[in-house]
């Protein structure tokens, strides 16, 4: 059997309730689709941006050794792109706001960039990622 593993990030603001939801969601219809709960990591809550990377790299660590396989990254959340002017979409960096009250501090964003590379699959992985900001 293929390996593979689904990484769920519901990282909500207080009062919401939609992240916490689609993580629900989202690991019913893996569930439904064959995956055993050992496939599936999820993080939920009020989450930091360090928080965030320790939960990525307990998914590189789950697929370090792997020579192929899926990885799904579900990400419900806030996103937001730096710099704010930006004049094409190229030069604007994407990036997950984790953190309430943050929208003006980027350094306490998590950049795709920094997303993919903290979870670092290896060549013959599949990743497959579905944003939900």
């Amino acid at each position: 059997m293929t390996p593979r593993l689904a990484l769920l990030v519901a990282a909500s603001h207080p009062g919401d309730t939609a992240m916490h939801a689609d993580l629900l969601a989202m690991a019913g219809a893996l569930r439904a689709r064959g995956y055993r709960d050992d496939e599936i990591l999820a993080i939920d809550g009020g989450l930091t941006r360090e928080y965030l990377l320790a939960f990525l790299d307990e998914g590189r660590r789950r697929i370090a050794g792997w020579s192929s396989g899926h990885v799904f990254l579900h990400h419900s959340g806030h996103g937001a792109f730096w710099p704010w002017d930006a004049e094409s979409p190229a030069e604007a960096r994407p990036a997950w706001r984790p953190e309430a009250d943050t929208l003006l501090s980027p350094d306490r964003w998590l950049f795709w960039d920094k997303v993919f590379a903290a979870l670092a699959a290896p060549a013959g992985v599949d990743l497959v990622v579905l944003p939900d900001c």
